[in-house]
Parts: structure tokens; C-alpha cells; sequence
């Protein structure tokens, strides 16, 4: 047992703490110095040795092991997998992308890593994976749509969306009905085209390919082999003159017809082939 030393008092006028012997002062800084060196040294070695041998890491993986196990014998494994809005992506290769097999472990997959991998899909807009417990993984699907037909260098022909995003270059013949753009640079201006198609269906339904030219305006190849040659600005209103044309004369009806220029504004230069060119005159005179 310590006794503790009572605490002496000297008078007001020469109270004073009498002073430690210089050596035991200077001893117990040195004992406290090496006392907290040891232990700083002690606690950076067992963080060491912890880093190293990855015993929080193994640890924590060992019980998540035990935990999935642990569920998968209670009937939480991959029985089915549900896929919602899914028209042209390939289903094998959804399949392939999720990695998972029946009877598998449903927590030791992740959604978050899946979907990651089906996003890269060209068909894929966007994706939403989640589990669907006890034991379903749903999928859902947000596809691109198909827009056009994209033919270049030769005869390469590949599906695109309105952004002009490839789609796929197989089976493409499935998809005749679209309008196909041709050229390197067909794609760098196609949703404007699309757009103006879209507000003049019967124009888009005798399109039989469009091509840029100058990467400013395009020049239209309509059924009956008739070019129309589209101004670099005023499209709208070019495509309004074309319609109101075809309503009124059904002029891309025509096998007398070799090419339609809209390119000056507020005209319409139709250019017949040998025969009809004195009828055509008139026709344009009547517009004037």
C-alpha cells in the first residue's frame, strides 16, 4: 500500500515548492518518453501485421461465406430469371452478361455488377436489376429503337437509332421498312431527317435512301428512281412544298420526272425526263 505524502506548507513570505532532484525529473521524462514510444510502436505493428495478413478482410469474408450458405440451404437460390421489355436484345447473351447458373446462391449475386456489364449492350438504353426474393433475379429492360438503315463503305448495312447509335449490322433485312441514309457522315445529322419524316408520313413512305451532301443539306432518292434535292436550310419548309406537291399532282407518282430541286427558296425546279418537259413547264408556270 502507497502512503501518500502529505503536502508541507512554508510561510506566506517564503512559501515555496521545494524543488525534485534534477536526476529523478530528467529519469521519469525518459521512462515516460520510452513508454509511449513502446506503445505507438506496438499499435503500429499489430496494424501492420493486420494490413498484411488481412485478418479484418478474411474475417468479414469468412462470415459472409457462412451468412450465403447459410440462406442457400433455406431456399434463397436463382430459380428463374424474369426479363421485362425485351424485344430485340439477345437473350443467350443476357444470359452470358448475368453469369449465374439454376441453384446458385441469390446473395452472392449482385445486381449492381450485372448491370454494369448489360449496359454495354448496344440494344440496352437502360437496365434495372434487382432480386426478387426467395429466388428470382428480375431484369428491366429499356431498348433503343430502331430508326434507320445505315449502308457505307459498299454495301455495309447496319441499324441505327435516331441518334445514330449502331444498333446491329445482323439481320438487319428485318428491318426494310426504315429509311436508309447512306455515307460515312449519313448518321451526324439523322435525327433532324428523321424528325422532318416523321411530320410528312407520305413523303417517308416513298424514301428509298437519303444521302448528306457537304454535311449540310441531303439529296433524297424516291421511289420511280426520282432525286429530290433538299436546301441546307428551310428544310421544314421544303419538305412542306414537297408534300403540299405530291397532294395536290401526286408528283412523285411520276415516271416522266428525273429530279426535283427545292433548293431555291420558294421554288420548285422539276426537271422531266425527254418527252415531258413542255408539260412540266405549264405545270410550273400554273404554280407561279
Amino acid at each position: 500500500m502507497l502512503r501518500l505524502r502529505k503536502k508541507k506548507y512554508t510561510s506566506r513570505t517564503t512559501r515555496r515548492r521545494a524543488p525534485d532532484n534534477i536526476s529523478d525529473v530528467i529519469y521519469r521524462k525518459v521512462v515516460k518518453s520510452i513508454v509511449v514510444a513502446s506503445c505507438a510502436i506496438a499499435i503500429l505493428w499489430m496494424g501492420a501485421l493486420i494490413y498484411v495478413s488481412d485478418i479484418v478482410g478474411r474475417t468479414a469474408n469468412l462470415a459472409g461465406d457462412i451468412a450465403i450458405n447459410l440462406s442457400a440451404k433455406s431456399g434463397f437460390v436463382i430459380d428463374d430469371v424474369l426479363v421485362e421489355g425485351r424485344k430485340n436484345t439477345d437473350p443467350e447473351m443476357l444470359l452470358t452478361l448475368l453469369n449465374v447458373e439454376k441453384g446458385d446462391p441469390i446473395f452472392e449475386f449482385s445486381p449492381e455488377h450485372a448491370q454494369r456489364f448489360i449496359q454495354r449492350v448496344s440494344w440496352v438504353e437502360d437496365v434495372k436489376i434487382t432480386r426478387v426474393l426467395p429466388d428470382k433475379i428480375h431484369i428491366q429492360l429499356q431498348e433503343r429503337q430502331a430508326a434507320a438503315l445505315w449502308r457505307r463503305d459498299g454495301n455495309k448495312v447496319s441499324v441505327v437509332d435516331k441518334q445514330g447509335v449502331v444498333l446491329t449490322s445482323k439481320n438487319w433485312e428485318q428491318f426494310e421498312e426504315l429509311p436508309i441514309v447512306v455515307g460515312k457522315n449519313a448518321i451526324d445529322h439523322l435525327d433532324q431527317l428523321l424528325t422532318l419524316l416523321e411530320a410528312e408520313p407520305e413523303i417517308a413512305g416513298k424514301l428509298e435512301t437519303a444521302r448528306p451532301i457537304g454535311n449540310r443539306r441531303w439529296d433524297l432518292q424516291m421511289s420511280n428512281n426520282i432525286k429530290v434535292k433538299m436546301p441546307a436550310t428551310d428544310t421544314a419548309l421544303a419538305f412542306g412544298t414537297l408534300s403540299h406537291a405530291q397532294e395536290e399532282d401526286q408528283i412523285l407518282d411520276s415516271h416522266q420526272i428525273s429530279f426535283i430541286d427545292l433548293r431555291v427558296p420558294d421554288k420548285m425546279i422539276v426537271k422531266a425526263k425527254p418527252g415531258m418537259a413542255a408539260q412540266l413547264q405549264q405545270r410550273n408556270r400554273k404554280k407561279k
